[in-house]
């Protein structure tokens, strides 16, 4: 964290560098379900935006199907990716 804040000054710019844009509900909506069609997981996720987690993203299951919940409060642009193959990583083996 100290080598971040020495070259970016604070956590917010390294946030703004290092991620992009900050993506509204219909840009984040957008980008999933473009991965999840690309992955052919649209039939097989139920997809929970929401600005009330805590962390990023979690997978947790819905009646037994999985569910992707990914709060959507400063989600950036090039951080989603990365959120959703970590979350959905052991669903595309």
């Amino acid at each position: 964290m100290e080598n971040a804040l020495e070259k970016y000054g604070t956590y917010e710019e390294f946030e703004a560098q290092t991620g992009g844009q900050v993506l509204s509900r219909p840009q984040i909506l957008n980008i999933i379900k473009r991965y999840l069609k690309r992955e052919e997981l649209e039939d097989d996720i139920i997809l929970n935006l929401t600005d009330e987690l805590l962390s990023r993203g979690s997978m947790t299951r819905n009646k037994g199907k999985p569910q992707l919940n990914v709060r959507t409060v400063n989600l950036r642009e090039m951080w989603v990716e990365g959120l959703l193959r970590h979350e959905l990583g052991e669903l595309q083996m």
